[in-house]
């Protein structure tokens, strides 16, 4: 096989049609959902949701299909609806046939909304019991064995789509309705795997770096700063701190009591001493403050240590 198809492009293309679908729906429901508007606004989104999606479907229909053998999603990916491949192009029945499957999809649901909806069974029953009849007897033994069969056919057509490409879906494989190139000679970005590979890694690439940069950078130190602008904030304010720590026991650390202000979590643990005062601190410490540093118990400048004996 000279050029394979591509399936992931099939099957994104049908998951960007589906958020369209979605997208617009929630447009709408946001504009009729607004307080300004009347109750009955309000609730219209509520009350006819499937019908407004078959409209929504309808129009892209018009748009994209009937107008240009496609879809959005499929136009992403460089794709178009081809039925003939003599001629190349999406005949007519098979634009009728994509319209049948959209509105035979609504009418699926808009059977189940009305097989569990009580107050309409009872109400079709006394009105129509023929119809209710049928209903029933479909909903109960031949809606059951049509889930199945599709189910089990789905699956059969994935896997054959898996290993041939073609036929999405079992309505594409009976119709003969295929997804081929749009334009041959210009490879769009989203129809060409390896740019949008090539584009993943280079922002992988990126986000990698920045968060190597990131984790490289140094955080600051909350307690180093705080203790700088402590250091800072005026001789008037060094005075008052150092006479707090003036008569502190000598086997307490002042600064693990400056700290914690909690004086049994303050004991002094691998004690070292101040050559210029002799007072003792911990030596973690005394390594965490700047030098020179002055003592909080004299306020006198120190910028050397010795283990205390």
């Amino acid at each position: 096989m000279l050029h394979p198809r591509n399936r992931v492009l099939q099957v994104d293309s049908g998951l960007l049609d589906d958020q369209v679908d979605d997208i617009l729906l929630n447009k709408l429901n946001e504009i009729f959902n607004d307080n300004s508007l009347p109750r009955n606004f309000q609730r219209f989104t509520t009350k006819f949701n499937e019908e407004i999606k078959l409209s929504l479907k309808i129009i892209l229909y018009k748009l994209f299909i009937i107008d240009r053998s496609t879809t959005y999603g499929l136009q992403l990916q460089n794709l178009k609806l081809v039925s003939n491949n003599s001629l190349n192009k999406l005949t007519k029945i098979a634009k009728l046939l994509l319209l049948s499957k959209i509105i035979s999809s609504y009418l699926d649901k808009k059977l189940n909304q009305l097989v569990y909806d009580d107050d309409e069974m009872d109400q079709l029953r006394f009105n129509n019991p023929k119809l209710y009849s049928l209903i029933k007897q479909y909903n109960e033994k031949i809606s059951p064995i049509l889930d199945k069969l599709n189910k089990l056919t789905s699956l059969f057509n994935t896997i054959i789509f898996l290993i041939f490409g073609d036929y999405i879906s079992i309505f594409n494989r009976l119709f003969n309705i295929k997804y081929e190139k749009a334009n041959e000679l210009t490879v769009s970005f989203a129809s060409n795997p390896q740019s949008i590979s090539y584009e993943f890694q280079d922002r992988q690439l990126i986000w990698n770096t920045i968060t190597e940069i990131l984790s490289n950078i140094s955080l600051p130190n909350i307690s180093n700063l705080r203790k700088y602008i402590t250091k800072n904030d005026g001789n008037n304010n060094d005075n008052s701190l150092n006479n707090n720590y003036k008569h502190l026991p000598e086997r307490y650390c002042a600064i693990c009591f400056k700290d914690d202000e909690i004086l049994e979590n303050s004991l002094i643990t691998n004690a070292y001493k101040l050559d210029n005062c002799g007072h003792i601190y911990c030596y973690l410490c005394l390594m965490r403050e700047s030098n020179p540093w002055n003592c909080l118990r004299c306020g006198v400048e120190s910028n050397k240590i010795s283990v205390y004996k």
